[in-house]
């Protein structure tokens, strides 16, 4: 049921795709108009043959794959307009966006633990945006430097807010819930991640571990600090799922991207192409 009703909705933002009239666009949003046209076509495709298909014709590392595709070709969609250098948003909205220090200056709410802001908490902060904010113009809330030890919520209803600290080494936000604590992963994320380098000895730091079946990660040409452990990766539980994901690393730099003694698992790529 709820693969027909994912169908549906690319049916629907198809069909309303295909009424624009490419007349109308200009050279370049027509170019990348046309690209988002030829990938929905491409995404109903694939999810019309998951949906018509049975088990015996169809596995589930295709369903997954085939899927995948799917939000990826919404992200090739959206990039196509942003490589034409075409606006998501306003002017002003790109201009605060681009420098921290506009931003704060600007800041709707300040957030400081020492008490020179409006708030001590960025929890108390959000909460407080959703009453005192009028219309749906980009609220700006300005979180100074400090650890801040907790796990910020932004309601869906919430649009156009921006958090601004006061740099990586400066503003850190760190939440402590996990599955033993009896949270879920869902419920586990802050929105930011703490700066590892002060505390560097006292943890060990991986790219990443299989949580579920097919777990597919690959770092490309990506500069990798020594904070990340040698072996790269960590089991999630014993052997589940080693022998399913695939895990890659291609043309890595810096003191972490040694795969000299990276893990053995028959999914660890190191000889990509």
């Amino acid at each position: 049921m709820a693969l027909q009703a994912t169908v549906d909705r690319a049916k629907q933002a198809h069909q309303l795709a295909l009424a624009v009239d490419l007349n109308s666009l200009d050279a370049l949003t027509k170019a990348a108009w046309i690209d988002c046209l030829e990938l929905s076509e491409s995404t109903l495709n694939h999810l019309n043959h998951i949906v018509g298909s049975t088990a015996n014709t169809i596995n589930t590392e295709d369903i997954q794959t085939w899927l995948s595709a799917a939000l990826a070709n919404q992200q090739t969609c959206k990039n196509g307009f942003i490589e034409m250098g075409l606006e998501w948003v306003r002017l002003s909205d790109r201009k605060l966006l681009q420098t921290s220090s506009s931003a704060a200056s600007q800041a709707d709410i300040v957030v400081a633990q020492d008490g020179s802001g409006n708030y001590k908490t960025i929890s108390e902060a959000i909460a407080a945006a959703s009453t005192v904010r009028s219309g749906t113009n980009r609220f700006v809330i300005h979180v100074k430097s400090g650890v801040y030890s907790e796990n910020a919520n932004i309601p869906q209803s919430m649009i156009n807010l921006m958090l601004v600290g006061d740099g990586i080494d400066a503003t850190a936000v760190t939440g402590s819930r996990s599955v033993i604590d009896g949270s879920t992963t869902f419920a586990s994320a802050t929105f930011a991640a703490s700066h590892l380098k002060p505390v560097q000895a006292l943890f060990k730091t991986y790219l990443g571990r299989p949580r579920q079946q097919y777990s597919r990660t690959v770092f490309m040409t990506t500069e990798l600090d020594s904070l990340i452990d040698p072996a790269g990766w960590l089991e999630w539980s014993g052997n589940f799922a080693l022998s399913t994901l695939y895990y890659g690393e291609y043309m890595n730099t810096g003191a972490g991207a040694s795969t000299t003694i990276r893990v053995r698992w028959p999914g660890f790529h190191t000889s990509m192409s």
